[in-house]
Formats: structure tokens, sequence, C-alpha cells
């Protein structure tokens, strides 16, 4: 959530710490036998209380008036863990349903056509969450969890950091002149978005068949979160640091790019 609606709802009231609700997720990830996965983000979570009740008839009525929302329990976000290098949580890349709209058409009232052979929705990316409040787990859900087959290369030739720099730069200021288009319909000329700090993560990279994945390490420039109107955590752009290429997290694969970094 963001950090002025916890601020306009008050601090969290579960009465577990931070520490405890963090070990009781573990505990619960060691039992399912999760162990190649790590927390990678904590929130503070909101929930609406609604107290229904059931009549004589055993008929669900709802609760006669609207009850206020109250920060009352954690979220836990984990995700694979390779060499303790993590797949980071971003509102990208923890999707758990991937759509290609790259081939779509539109319909009379602004929807998606796809043909009746095109396999446009597909694996989203692996994650854990766990809910944790005053009596402990809420809930646990483990979205696409995936077997890791083999390992191609323990280690791998990265560009540096100054390489990464250069491409990421070139991709912001071509992004900053596309958003700012007034003949394009998806331009938001009016939003200004900050990086506020450079995270270095795995990325899932899929064949073009998404049949297939690979996790690889990436530079993550990522936003500001509460910054027109981004309310989690979210990058701007992902950087392959092994080749320099762009990463889509929207479908999961790589852009065609010719930065001359690779050369170099």
């Amino acid at each position: 959530m963001s950090s002025a609606y916890v601020e306009q709802n008050g601090e969290n009231s579960c009465s577990l710490s931070l520490t405890e609700a963090e070990q009781i997720t573990e505990k619960y990830m060691q039992t399912l036998k999760i162990t190649d996965y790590t927390i990678v983000q904590t929130l503070d979570a909101i929930r609406h209380p609604q107290h229904y009740t059931i009549n004589a008839s055993f008929a669900v009525e709802p609760p006669a008036e609207e009850t206020e929302p109250a920060t009352d329990s954690y979220l836990f976000y984990a995700s694979r863990s390779l060499n303790n290098l993590s797949t980071l949580y971003t509102s990208e890349t923890f999707s758990t349903t991937l759509t290609d709209y790259s081939n779509a058409k539109y319909d009379s009232n602004g929807g998606f056509i796809f043909s009746a052979d095109e396999s446009n929705t597909f694996y989203g990316f692996e994650s854990l969450t766990a809910s944790i409040d005053s009596n402990g787990l809420s809930y646990l859900i483990w979205n696409n969890p995936m077997q890791a087959d083999t390992i191609e290369a323990k280690t791998s030739p990265t560009l540096s950091f100054d390489q990464i720099d250069a491409i990421a730069k070139a991709q912001i200021d071509f992004m900053s002149i596309w958003n700012s288009s007034p003949f394009d319909p998806l331009s938001i000329a009016d939003c200004e978005y900050t990086v506020t700090s450079i995270e270095y993560g795995l990325i899932r990279i899929s064949d073009s068949k998404h049949k297939s994945y690979s996790l690889v390490p990436a530079w993550f420039y990522m936003l500001k979160p509460d910054e027109s109107g981004i309310l989690y955590k979210s990058s701007y752009v992902i950087i392959n640091a092994i080749d320099g290429s762009i990463y889509n997290p929207f479908i999961g694969t790589l852009e065609p790019t010719d930065n001359n970094q690779t050369n170099k």
C-alpha cells in the first residue's frame, strides 16, 4: 500500500511484531519445503472488515453499514533465490498471469480480439504471498511454482555498471520522449517519474513459445512510490546484466536492442 494510505489509516495494529510475523511465514515455507525462496518485500495490509451474519433461514445477511478499513496485518512476498540473488518484488515482476497483446486487434468497444489459434496468455511469475494477522497465518498463496531443471552456468560475465547505466539512461530518455508524445493515445504527458534507487536481482526470461524460462541477473531502475499514482514498488527500466538488453516484464521477454555495449 502507499505510505500516504498508511498515514491516513494509522499504524499497524497487529499484535505480532514484524519480526514475529516474518518468522511465522518462514516456518510455513520450511514446512512446505520451499527452501529456495526468500522474503523480498513486506507491506502493511489494510482490510475492510465486513461482519456478515446468517439468519434463521440460513441466508447470509450483509452488514447494516460498512466498517472503516483497518491496518491490522502484514503481507509478505517471497520469490526464488539463487546464489543469494533473488527476483525483486515489483508490481510488474509479481504478475500471476502474462498476456501478449502485440498481435491483438480492437473491437468496436475498444476491447482486444485475438485469433482463434493464437496463444496469448501464459504463466505469470513465481511468487509466494503470505498474510499474517494477530491470529497467525491468514492465507498463503504460491503462484506458478516451477522446477529448476538445469544450471547452465554458476557464474557469468556481466557488463560493467557504467555500461549498464549508459544503456539505462538512453532508454529512459527514449521513454520520456515517447511518454510526452501528443500523437500517442497512451501518452502520459502530465506524469513525471523519478528513479530513486537502482537494485540488482533476478529476471525470468521466457523462450519464444513461453514453454521454458531462464533466470539471469539484471539491474532494476526503480521508481519512487506515491509519485504520479504509483502505489507499489515499480520499475522504470530493467537491464539484463549479461548483455545489456532491455527486459519487458509485462511478457517476460527481452526487447531487440542495439546499444553497442555488448561489443565492448
